[in-house]
């Protein structure tokens, strides 16, 4: 009996983990968000994951369409299907559809400001986003 107890947690552990990367998994067309140039009044207004922006490094962050707050914080690699360009992000905020990067990470990513254009991206372990939240 505690063996298939064990078994049915282990199960329902597993579909909570990959309900998790499945929405935090993506590909399809993003766009950039200017959150380096936001002036002193937006800066007092937090993301939606209540982060303050000045603990932050705003180079490195990104908006996820449909936030759930239990992705605040979750390091994204994203990637551009057309080259090997890849960038490391956390998540911080709600955005539009797809991710909202911040504009040097797009920059980084796509070599251009213009958008939106394709990315695809996925949840990696945190410390590929070490040193972006400075507490």
């Amino acid at each position: 009996m505690k063996l298939i107890s064990l078994i049915l947690t282990l199960i329902s552990l597993n579909y909570i983990i990959s309900t998790y990367v499945d929405k935090l998994k993506g590909d399809q067309l993003i766009t950039w968000h200017d959150y380096e140039g936001m002036d002193a009044n937006s800066r007092k207004n937090p993301p939606s994951c209540g982060y303050d922006y000045d603990k932050l490094d705003l180079t490195r962050v990104t908006a996820v369409e449909s936030l759930d707050k239990s992705h605040c914080g979750a390091c994204l690699k994203v990637a551009n299907p057309t080259s090997k360009n890849e960038v490391y992000v956390l998540v911080i905020d709600m955005g539009g559809r797809g991710l909202d990067l911040s504009e040097s990470s797009y920059t980084s990513l796509f070599n251009t400001t213009d958008h939106p254009l394709r990315a695809s991206w996925q949840p990696v372990d945190n410390s590929f986003c070490n040193g972006i939240l400075k507490y």
